[in-house]
């Protein structure tokens, strides 16, 4: 995860033909349960890798969902992720798929489900 970051961030021009495996290679493995520190790699990664991508709106929208599927140990990974790709890339995310974060955010103050994932977006923010 670390290198594939590494070459997103370095010459990301010849990493282009890879995105749409990078995506998905990403995504799957942020909420992966093997480990927490594949999963904080693998949300970095997939920031690196929205800075180049004209369309995050499908990677937002599974990120979402993730969020909402996943259980209460894995769901603030992807919630790093969604941070990660809003943060690199969120000029180029749709109205109604920001309206589905802001109503993710909502949810957490409302004191949903998943309402540590809120500590860790803010953390997020804080870091960059």
């Amino acid at each position: 995860m670390s290198t594939l970051t590494v070459l997103l961030e370095e010459i990301p021009q010849l990493v282009k033909p890879f995105h749409p495996q990078l995506t998905r290679t990403f995504v799957k493995s942020a909420s992966d349960p093997g480990g927490s520190s594949i999963r904080s790699r693998a949300a970095a990664g997939l920031g690196a890798l929205m800075k180049h991508q004209p369309r995050v709106d499908p990677v937002v929208t599974e990120l979402v969902g993730g969020v909402r599927a996943a259980d209460n140990d894995i769901a603030p990974s992807i919630v790093l992720a969604l941070a990660a790709v809003c943060k690199s890339a969120g000029k180029n995310i749709g109205e109604g798929v920001r309206g589905g974060v802001v109503e993710l955010v909502e949810e957490a103050f409302m004191g949903g489900r998943n309402g540590q994932f809120l500590l860790i977006w803010y953390g997020w923010w804080l870091m960059k």
